[in-house]
């Protein structure tokens, strides 16, 4: 017997259909041996006896498909193939003809399950994704192997299946050049949509069609020189919105008395995807380079230095102080630096002036909870995407940025999500509730999976706690709207967190002759 859940779901070699057990035997299949009270709560959180009705799932199992599944008092385990397993070992061992061979479809396509746990859902989907999504690279690693042997063609049909494949998420920037570079070697008509995909991302694709095929003739995985862009780290969503403040700061990072540049505001208001967008926006405009620098895991501000230096690619040699190996490398050149989430490194924030002063003609664009108070600074406060007025038409509250976001993340999380004007008030609500904060937008939009927009918008006004994530790659910071609120009370010194505390008797906001009779507040303290 084995399991075939990439198209459908059905036990090859057992006249049995109930899909729930069969669903059940997926899972321990492909996680793996599970504990049987885990398992009751996530395929039956609604039942009065959970545990009960998991028995009863694995007592038909045990009927209708003998030897399919092993089971004790206390664990669930799996005895039969799946082909899903069976793909990812095809996958792993670079078989890229047979693991296409083996995937017919999205993982357990059209399955639903009315009432199943979102645990169980996130899992599903979660797992389609992921599937498809080594799918789509086998497809785009085929593709370059015929080109490599000038077959440009063939290999644009490789990257079409690739971009157009079901169930897979959105394309990755790296996978959006790969592809692009597929179908503009075999003259694809799908390169305008390809274009307009990657320019939500900030991607401008340039290269001809005899430069893409020169590429694709090279071996896989040789070298390569690289553009200033692709120095540049990438996200795997789309950028929308902020044409105002993209503006400003290239304006301000064009004058020739500003060599700091700090973007502030809350965690979540979107600092790092905003700096990212501009170095991609700027990378051609320093001759010697723009470099993104992301300073989070750091435990010092004297490791900065270090972190700079890999970026750029320079090996410290011996003790000499890395700091002043990196100026030395730095020293005239034209670049500009972003130095991604400073506001934890504030005790020693005296190197970025003194980077600055020995390195004329290098720019800093910092991102920080708070600014830096260095003399040569610029800031600039970023507030929430602007959120449609009260009343304001339907037709013209679509197109603010944060129902834009809304609408975009919704559409990554359920696709056949559409913002119908009956969800459109819905939508807007949720955006006024989280203040316009991306952050909140896209852990809000992630429900659309279970609940519709207005369900959504009730659970946030009955708590804030409800905005999380699982996705495996957001960082812990980002995961949830409180995290990111404990995150910022812990920059704050005791007497900030004593003031913090005084002033939460106000709502909606108050104002200094206010905070200083109740709160004691100073004007340096607020």
């Amino acid at each position: 017997m084995e399991l075939v859940t990439l198209g459908g779901l059905k036990l090859d070699g057992a006249d049995f259909v109930r899909v729930k057990p069969l669903l059940l035997l997926t899972y321990v299949a492909l996680e793996g041996t599970r504990d049987r009270r885990h398992l009751a709560e996530l395929f039956w959180p609604d039942a009065a006896d959970p545990l009960n009705s998991l028995a009863a799932a694995l007592k038909q199992l045990r009927r209708y498909a003998p030897g399919a599944v092993e089971s004790n008092s206390a664990r669930v385990s799996s005895a039969v193939g799946c082909d899903a397993t069976t793909f990812l070992r095809a996958v792993e061992a670079g078989d890229q003809e047979r693991a296409l061979k083996l995937y017919q479809g999205p993982f357990l396509s059209s399955i639903y399950l009315p009432g199943w746990s979102a645990e169980l859902e996130e899992w599903v989907y979660g797992t389609r994704e992921f599937l498809a999504g080594r799918a789509r690279n086998a497809l785009v690693r085929s593709g370059e192997q015929v080109a490599a042997n000038g077959r440009f063609e063939e290999a644009a049909k490789y990257g079409e299946a690739a971009y157009t494949l079901p169930g897979a998420p959105e394309l990755e920037p790296e996978e959006l050049t790969r592809v692009y570079t597929l179908l503009t070697a075999g003259d694809s008509p799908h390169l305008p949509r390809l274009r307009k995909d990657a320019q939500g991302y900030g991607i401008k694709f340039s290269f001809s069609h005899e430069a893409a095929r020169e590429q694709l003739r090279r071996p896989l995985g040789g070298p390569s020189s690289g553009t200033p862009s692709q120095r540049l780290p990438t996200r795997g969503t789309s950028f929308i919105g902020r044409d105002i403040e993209l503006a400003e700061i290239a304006n301000q990072l064009e004058k020739p008395d500003c060599s700091l540049l700090t973007l502030t505001g809350p965690g979540g208001v979107g600092k790092s995807r905003l700096a990212l967008r501009v170095a991609h926006d700027l990378s051609e405009r320093y001759l010697d380079g723009v470099y993104f620098v992301p300073l989070e895991a750091l435990g010092h501000a004297s490791l900065v230095p270090s972190s700079i230096a890999g970026i750029l690619g320079l090996s410290l040699q011996g003790s000499e102080d890395p700091f002043i190996q990196v100026t030395r490398y730095v020293g005239d050149k034209a670049m500009l630096l972003v130095l991604d989430n400073y506001e934890h490194l504030l005790e020693s924030v005296t190197i970025v002036a003194q980077l600055l002063h020995v390195c004329p003609n290098l720019k800093l664009l910092v991102t920080s909870r708070e600014h830096l108070n260095l003399e040569e600074e610029w800031v600039m406060p970023l507030e929430g995407l602007a959120v449609p007025t009260e009343n304001l038409p339907p037709a013209e509250a679509s197109y603010h940025d944060a129902v834009k976001l809304f609408a975009g993340r919704a559409k990554r999380a359920r696709l056949s999500f559409e913002l119908t004007l009956e969800e459109l008030p819905h939508a807007v609500r949720i955006c006024r509730q989280v203040r316009g904060l991306p952050l909140g937008i896209e852990l809000a939009a992630a429900w659309v999976k279970m609940l519709s927009c207005q369900e959504i918008a009730q659970e946030i006004e009955h708590t804030t706690d409800f905005l999380t994530s699982t996705r495996r790659n957001v960082s812990e910071r980002h995961k949830s709207i409180r995290a990111v609120f404990e995150g910022s009370w812990r920059l704050l010194t005791p007497k900030e967190q004593g003031l913090l505390r005084k002033l939460s008797v106000f709502s909606g906001g108050f104002k200094r002759e206010a905070a200083t009779e109740v709160a004691g507040a100073t004007i340096p303290l607020l």
